[in-house]
């Protein structure tokens, strides 16, 4: 018995390699995730438009996303800190995202965006890209359950690439690694 140590502890070590490192067909795994449960607010812009938003810092790098919004079931305390410009920016869009204090002009557009609740915000790093995730939910009594995921790929600090899908579920780590896997084609 005393033989078959060496043995095992070199099987231990080879099964326990850094998952960085992938062997035997493995897929690289993200080398850096960062996730934060995000906690939007609702704010009354006027009479008949209200935006939910959430501000946040991730990674050193500033995030805000501003959605028109039917939903009224959440914080209403808190308001936006541009509140004046915003007005402006919805006459012309439903959806605004900022990162860095630099508007992104969205190059798609989230379906139901009125029911759609920001749940999370992640930044990785995947095959020495970085990347910031935003997940929505879809508000509903409904037993149906749909998710918004919005990729910016980050290089420098701007944003160099969009990426947008729905899902019925919620994405995890492995499948958003697969999902911008197979935009990398």
């Amino acid at each position: 018995m005393k033989r078959l140590y060496p043995i095992i502890l070199s099987a231990t070590l080879f099964a326990c390699a850094e998952p960085n490192n992938p062997t035997f067909g493995q897929k690289p795994v993200a080398k850096e995730a960062n996730t934060k449960a995000l906690h939007p607010a609702i704010w009354p812009l006027n009479d008949t438009l209200q935006v939910l938003y959430f501000k946040e810092k991730i990674h050193n790098i500033n995030v805000e996303m501003y959605l028109k919004s039917e939903i009224s079931t959440i914080d209403s305390t808190r308001h936006p800190e541009n509140d004046t410009q915003l007005l402006d920016l919805f006459n012309q869009e439903e959806n605004v995202v900022f990162i860095n204090n630099k508007k992104i002009p969205l190059k798609f557009k989230i379906g139901d965006s009125q029911i759609m609740l920001p749940e999370s915000i992640e930044f990785l790093t995947h095959k020495q890209k970085n990347y910031i995730l935003i997940k929505l939910s879809l508000v509903s009594f409904m037993p149906y359950v749909g998710y918004d995921n919005i990729a910016f790929e980050i290089k420098n600090n701007n944003v160099v690439r969009q990426l947008y899908v729905q899902t019925k579920d919620e994405l995890n780590h492995q499948t958003t690694i697969n999902w911008l896997d197979k935009q990398s084609l």
